[in-house]
């Protein structure tokens, strides 16, 4: 999920409903990742990283990401994505 900050649009995980995702049940606070390096914030279109895909290799979950829609590059999440980081949200 894509979240519009300050330094442009980051990525947030979310728990939905699984019977209706419309419904957000929990998210994370603070974002997984935004656009810092150079790459990512200068660009076709700037200041933004989006989801490509994501490999897991025992504990750890690589995400590969592409930066300001002009280059791919790869972030390690090496145990810092866990559900309890989650907050639940208010109906």
């Amino acid at each position: 999920m894509a979240q519009a900050m300050r330094k442009g649009i980051a990525w947030v995980a979310a728990l939905l409903d699984l019977n209706d995702p419309s419904k957000v049940i929990a998210r994370q606070a603070e974002p997984i990742l935004e656009p810092e390096l150079e790459w990512e914030v200068n660009g076709h279109i700037p200041k933004v990283v989006f989801s490509c895909g994501h490999a897991e290799i025992g504990d750890r979950i690589l995400v590969y990401y592409g930066g300001a829609d002009t280059v791919i590059g790869v972030a390690e999440l090496k145990g810092r994505f866990k559900i309890k980081n989650l907050v639940k949200t208010s109906e």
